[in-house]
């Protein structure tokens, strides 16, 4: 194994980390928000009567069950990631990939934010992303078409 190689192993390890944190971050926000609405909820039964305490409860429980979806979808997307091996070199453009293209560069998980490591920018997406779609099962080489563009594929690890 060359020192690219261990480097690019490294950084993929770093991108997967950042997206388990990024989900795992999103789990506690929402989670918090749960309870303080539910704990808001709680107070107005002791606090409001009639209309007004129908009223709050229901806009409590639409707030609950917001919170709640979001924390669902959060757990969907830990359940993705906890199915991609990141120390898996890859040839083909799948979950757990890291790909070097013309349009930029690319780990494909989930989609999140952007993040800089040593001066370069990598981009989290999805392989159901337009994006993802449009690399997906491409291999070095090859190229994809993305919003009237086409790119090519440098290297995939």
């Amino acid at each position: 194994m060359t020192d690219t190689t261990l480097d690019k192993s490294a950084v993929k390890q770093r991108l997967y980390t950042h997206c388990l944190d990024y989900v795992t971050h999103h789990i506690e926000i929402n989670q918090r928000m749960v309870d303080e609405s539910q704990e808001a909820a709680n107070e107005e039964t002791k606090n409001t009567s009639g209309d007004r305490y129908e009223t709050e409860r229901a806009m409590k429980q639409r707030e609950t069950e917001l919170f709640g979806k979001r924390i669902e979808e959060a757990l969907q997307l830990r359940a993705t990631l906890m199915s991609i091996n990141a120390d898996r070199q890859c040839t083909i453009v799948q979950p757990g990939a890291l790909v070097f293209t013309t349009a930029g560069i690319f780990f494909i998980a989930i989609s999140s934010d952007e993040i800089i490591i040593d001066g370069e920018e990598y981009c989290m997406i999805s392989v159901d992303s337009p994006i993802g779609a449009a690399m997906a099962g491409k291999r070095a080489g090859e190229s994809f078409t993305f919003r009237g563009k086409k790119f090519s594929i440098e290297h995939i690890c």
